[in-house]
Formats: C-alpha cells, structure tokens, sequence
C-alpha cells in the first residue's frame, strides 16, 4: 500500500478523536452524551437486570445454554441471509468527499485505494462489534471471544460489501441485475425441496427448526458457520480453529477483490455525487401535481406546501412505509380471525403492530432531512423559527399519519368485522401522536445531522445514528402515550366516566404538540451551518 495511504490510516483515529471533540462541545454536545448515556443506559442496564434476575431464580445456566443452543442454530443462517441480501444490493465502494478530491487524482493504484477502504471498515468493525456485544451478551460464548468473534462477522460483511460492489460495476447493470435474479432461483430450486420434506414436521416454528437442519440448507450456510463458533466459543481452545479460518476467509475474499483490476472509481463518484444530491431534493418533477396555496400561517403554510408537493410526486418513498407494516399487521388480524369474542379484543394486537412500525420505519425525507444542505437558506427566511419548525415538521407527521391510517384501517377492514369505535378513537388520537414522533425525529436530527448513506453503503456511523433516532421515536411516544394514559386515568377515577377520561387523555396529546414543538424550534435555533451540517 502506499505509505501516505498508511499514514492517513495511522492518523484517522486521532482525527476521529479529535472531530468528536469538537461535535461534544456546548449545550449541544452535552445533550449528545445524555443522549448515548441514556440509551446505553437503557439498553445495557436492561440486558444486566435481566441477566442478575435469571441468576438469582437460579435459571442462569439452562437460560445461557439455550440461548448459545438457539444462537448455533440459526446464527449460520441469518449471517447467511445478511451475506446474500449484502452482495445483492451492495454497488461501487463509497468515498469520503475530502477522499474523492484528494485521493482519486493522486498518482496512487486503485487497488491501493481499495486497500486503504477496506482496512479503514475494518477498524470501523471494531467498534461496532463492541457495540453489539454489549447488546448482546446473553447470546455470546464470552465476552472477549464473542467481541472478536462479531468483529470477524463484521469483517466478513464489510469485505464482502466491497467485492460484490466492485463485481457488480465489471458489468452493465441489466447484466448485474440477470445475474442476481438467476442466483435467487437456483438458490430458491435448491432449497425448495427441503422445505416440502418438512411438512410433516408440525407447528412452523418446529417446521423451520427442522428446516434449518436439512443438508441443503447446511451447504448453503457453511461458509458462515465458523463465524458462529467463533462468536459462541466459551474458551481461547474452541475460540482459535474457527477465529483462524474465518480470519482466513475474510483475508482470502480480500485479496480476491484486490485482485479484480476494475474501473470501480466511475462507479464511486457516481455514488458519491448521488448521494449529495438526495438530500437536496433535486428530483425530477413527475407530472403537473401541485396543491393549492395554503394558509400562510406565518410562513409555516408555503414550507408545507413545499414539501407536500415533493411528497405527491415522489410516493415511492411511502411503499415500504404503507405496505410492509399493512402486510403484517393484516396478516396477523387474519389469522386472530375468531379468535376472541368481539373484534376489539381480536384486532388490538395487529392494530398495535400497524401503528408502531411506521413509527420504527419513518425516516423522514420530508422535512429537515431533506434540507440539509438548504439550512441556510431556512435560516435566512424572514419568518419566525417557530413557522418553519412548524411548516417542516407537519409534511412529516402528515406522511406517517398516513401510513398509520392506512395499515389500520386495512388491519380492521381483514378482521372479523370492522370496529366503529376503534376508528373513532384512531382518528382522534393518531394525529397527535404522529406529530409528536415526527417532531421528535426532527429535533434529533437536528442535534445530530447525518447524511442518509446510499444505498447498498455500509454506513456504519450512519446505522448507528438511525437507531439512535428509532429508539427516540420509540421513547417519546413512549412517554407520550403513558402520559396520557395517566391523565386518562386521573380524570377516569375523579369523574368516574370512561368518556372523561378518553376526553382528558386526548386533550393532553394534543397540548404536549406545543412543547414538542417548541423543542424543534430551539434545536433549528441553535443549529449552525458553519459547523454542524455534516461533509
């Protein structure tokens, strides 16, 4: 490798240190560390509880040995499924803008620069396999071997991302695209068979237990298995033989891609100016949609409008959003059908399933996401903050009360009968709420701004940000949804009606809009584009 190359390895640490420095500073980077330290506080602190609970009813051992059991079953399979789902998406390798200028005219190889990608995803792997072990204790053969072991899987991931990416821009895309929809058959011809041997084998949680044991299923997996001894080895004696071929492994498909003399670096500034430009909101018009004028509202109605007009010609961005939650939490209501003695008690479930997974899926597009790089033409608007946290923020919430309706209302329509009452309350109360977590979702991002990774990236920073941003959702309509249901009780108990307490409740979701609000507006305050829009 060329030794500046090594060099920019050797110092990236340091300047990663020293960016995260300079982010933490102020109010700003004190909410950041609340921020992390509460949700590894909740997620750490909750795996420790559950793990001291299990050791003081003395259910620890057979607990961890089912646990490890369950992990050596499907763990091939689900890496196998990551692996495969990785190479099928996975596109040219993305730089850095500060590497795209820099690097790409310099006199250095491409197989150098490849080099230098993949060892700095590597370091990358480090830290998220610490991550994950601190997730997933319970689940590990021990702490050091099950951090090595995940940073191998990491490895694995990050590598193959890289040579399927750099395979892929050998050949036209149509070429690349026959090519994957070829191995999804074969892969699915090989497979079928197995799982028709299995329909004797019971209940489907037994049948696919069984499936996952057959021959063909095994061959498929078996690249993947020496991952998942090394993460469920209890020892260094039982650690070392699969850690070393695994190693051996990730090593040998990173040479391969070393080896492949390809023009990949097209494909990557492609990427990159792709990219930059998402955010941006430069997307072709389709049609002649428009809305009429809004209420100017003080300034807030023009921004909505602008951003429901992008939402109108861009309904892509809500397929995933409106079927998948739909799809499942119908298919979950057809097969309670029957199931209780009225509807409402049969469709809770589902409709609970509709509702929240919008929630976890909503990644915004619609508001300051979409004008990331637009900050400071919203700064200098002459309009108040708070109309343009307002006209951000209601296009949004506007997108996920769709898609919330439209998985119940599907949900309730698949049951037994339809449920007035539900709707009733569904409508009265979903608008709230889906302010509330899209207000949420904004405030964060604006604390911590991030640039969505394209698609197929690894994006491991940015994976890390998204999660951070759905726990916050979660949180918040958490703490919103039990708050009312205080205040719902409260005024239940005190009047001694059902229909005062529902009043009271909805009245409080409605009123926790204006602080949720509120809070958007500061964080848009206190942004600063010199500093905080992300490179």
């Amino acid at each position: 490798m060329n030794p500046g190359l090594i060099h920019l390895l050797k110092k990236a640490p340091v300047a990663r240190l020293r960016f995260a420095r300079r982010r933490l500073r102020g109010t700003k980077g004190l909410l950041q560390v609340a921020g992390l330290a509460l949700v590894l506080l909740l997620m750490v602190g909750g795996n420790l509880a559950s793990m001291a609970a299990l050791r003081l009813s003395g259910r620890w051992e057979a607990q961890a040995a089912a646990d490890l059991a369950s992990t050596r079953r499907w763990g091939p399979v689900l890496l196998t499924i990551v692996l495969l789902t990785v190479a099928a998406t996975a596109r040219a390798p993305t730089f850095r803008p500060a590497e795209v200028a820099f690097l790409f005219p310099a006199p250095v190889p491409r197989r150098d620069l490849l080099a230098y990608q993949m060892a700095s995803r590597l370091g990358l792997a480090l830290l998220t396999a610490l991550w994950l072990t601190l997730l997933l204790p319970q689940r590990l053969g021990g702490p050091i071997t099950g951090w090595l072991g995940l940073s191998l899987v990491v490895a694995m991931a990050e590598v193959s991302k890289v040579a399927a990416g750099i395979a892929a821009t050998a050949v036209p895309d149509r070429t690349a695209l026959g090519a994957r929809v070829a191995a999804g058959t074969a892969i699915a011809l090989v497979l079928a068979p197995a799982w028709r041997g299995t329909a004797g084998a019971g209940p489907l949680q037994e049948r696919l237990a069984t499936f996952a044991g057959t021959g063909a299923v095994r061959v498929l997996t078996a690249p993947a298995r020496p991952f998942i001894d090394a993460v469920t080895a209890t020892d260094l004696r039982a650690f070392l033989p699969p850690a070393l071929l695994s190693a051996a492994i990730v090593a040998g498909l990173g040479g391969l891609a070393l080896t492949w003399d390809f023009p990949w670096t097209e494909g990557a500034l492609g990427r990159r100016r792709e990219g930059r430009a998402k955010p941006e909101g430069r997307r072709p018009a389709r049609g002649g949609y428009s809305l009429p004028h809004l209420p100017f509202l003080g300034g807030a109605g023009p921004l909505a409008r602008r951003q429901l007009v992008e939402l109108g010609r861009t309904p892509r961005a809500l397929l995933a959003p409106v079927i998948v939650p739909a799809a499942m939490a119908c298919s979950l209501a057809w097969a309670l059908r029957g199931a209780g003695p009225t509807a409402l008690a049969a469709l809770s479930p589902p409709v609970v399933m509709a509702i929240l997974l919008p929630v976890l899926m909503h990644r915004g597009g619609f508001d300051f996401h979409r004008d990331l790089d637009r900050m400071a033409w919203l700064k200098s608007l002459p309009v108040p903050a708070g109309a343009v946290a307002a006209g951000q923020v209601l296009p949004s919430a506007a997108a996920l009360l769709l898609t919330q309706g439209v998985g119940a209302a599907a949900t309730l329509a698949v049951g037994d009968r339809l449920a007035p009452e539900v709707l009733a309350a569904l409508a009265v109360v979903l608008p709230p709420l889906a302010f509330v977590v899209a207000a949420t979702d904004n405030a964060v991002f604006l604390l911590v701004p991030y640039r969505p990774p394209s698609p197929g990236d690894g994006g491991l920073p940015v994976r890390g940000r998204l999660m951070l941003h759905a726990f916050a959702r979660m949180a918040s309509l958490g703490a919103v949804l039990g708050s009312a249901a205080l205040a719902g009780a409260v005024a239940g108990w005190s009047t001694g009606s059902t229909v005062a307490g529902f009043a009271a409740a909805t009245a409080w979701l409605y009123a926790l809009c204006v602080p949720a609000l509120w809070v958007v507006t500061e964080m848009f305050r206190r942004f600063d584009v010199t500093t905080d829009v992300p490179f």
